[in-house]
């Protein structure tokens, strides 16, 4: 480390300076939730609660549409439908 430098430590919990102070969770919404078990926990140990711990991510999942385009058939046997589902645009 160079002479006349000074370091700042920083404590558990403690959040370094031009950190965000929000809690950036606390309006998120929830998609699921699991419980985790601790592990090495005796019989004689009494639950106290929960720490909870939010991970966001992103779920790209499949999604097929079919549609059901409706036709006509008249008394001339003419038949009337929209155009191709091509030109359906989402």
């Amino acid at each position: 480390m160079e002479k006349g430098k000074t370091v700042r430590v920083i404590h558990p919990g403690e959040k370094r300076a031009g950190s965000s102070k929000a809690e950036k969770t606390k309006n998120l919404r929830i998609h699921k939730e699991e419980i985790i078990e601790a592990e090495g926990v005796e019989e004689n140990w009494i639950f106290k609660g929960y720490r909870d711990y939010v991970v966001q991510n992103i779920v790209i999942e499949p999604c097929n549409i079919k549609y059901r385009m409706k036709y006509y058939l008249n008394s001339g046997m003419e038949i009337r439908m929209c155009q191709t589902a091509g030109s359906i645009v989402r």
